[in-house]
């Protein structure tokens, strides 16, 4: 069976893909694919007790999947309520990490579809979110939170991006380098080289026409084997995921993924 994962760093598929499926089933469905790592979504491991992450942690030895990252969701440009109740949010995942052995948490500055754009943004919302973000970082130093360079958050834009990390000034706040809009307008890659040694973690998903993500194995702007020599010559020691977050991903789809990686890292089943 194919395992992508051994292909020099740890390529995994979201579990969000199979958002409808229990998580049990979705990491059999992620392992018979061929991937032997998984990026674990909230909605898979959140209000877990201790056992039952124990039994899925288990399960996934079982199966040869590494749980790589969790994805939970955190905003802090939505007010003070909001931002504390992110920090709350936090701590349990981090106490979930503990138990899953997973030392990387994917991060957003907000979430959801009507986020708040660098470009609306106030003096006063880049200092709340970076005041709330130094918290997240102090909550766990041996923890890297991923940031997420999604539209419609304080990383949405090459510059905003930088203004992030400059603001925020801790080691441990990594980048989530995900295609968004801007990226693509300036060139996905040449984004990634400015802003690459923060880098940690990377979304994979194809971006097709009116920049809508698809399946990474369709034709679209990233050129994917450009993305995998340059990370291969830059010897990158993150992790990246094949992300598909939106709904009635066909199954079929995740072992289409794991063997197009597989060409790209001249890897055989």
């Amino acid at each position: 069976m194919l395992r992508v994962a051994t292909t020099g760093f740890p390529v995994s598929c979201c579990s969000i893909a199979l958002r409808d499926r229990p998580v049990v089933e979705a990491l059999e469905m992620i392992a018979a694919a061929g991937f032997a790592a998984v990026e674990l979504w909230a909605g898979h491991f959140q209000g877990l007790p201790a056992s039952g992450l124990r039994e899925l942690s288990a399960h996934g030895q079982r199966l040869g999947l590494q749980i790589t990252v969790l994805a939970p969701y955190f905003s802090f440009t939505r007010g003070p309520a909001r931002a504390a109740e992110s920090l709350r949010d936090a701590e349990a995942v981090l106490g979930a990490a503990v138990v899953l052995g997973v030392k990387k948490i994917r991060t957003f500055v907000d979430c959801g579809p009507d986020g708040l754009a660098s470009a609306g943004a106030s003096d006063a919302d880049w200092t709340a979110a970076a005041a709330g973000l130094q918290e997240l970082c102090r909550l766990d130093e041996a923890v890297e939170f991923v940031v997420e360079t999604h539209d419609n958050t304080l990383a949405d834009t090459l510059p905003a991006v930088r203004r992030l990390l400059d603001a925020v000034a801790r080691p441990n706040l990594r980048l989530n380098f995900q295609a968004n809009d801007d990226f693509m307008k300036r060139g996905f890659l040449t984004c990634l080289q400015e802003v690459f040694p923060a880098v940690s973690h990377m979304h994979w998903q194809q971006v097709g026409v009116g920049n809508k993500h698809t399946y990474v194995e369709d034709p679209g702007a990233v050129d994917f084997g450009e993305l995998v020599a340059f990370l291969r010559g830059k010897n990158y020691a993150g992790t990246a995921s094949v992300e598909y977050c939106w709904p009635d991903v066909p199954p079929e789809r995740i072992g289409s993924a794991s063997r197009f990686l597989a060409s790209l890292f001249g890897v055989s089943a």
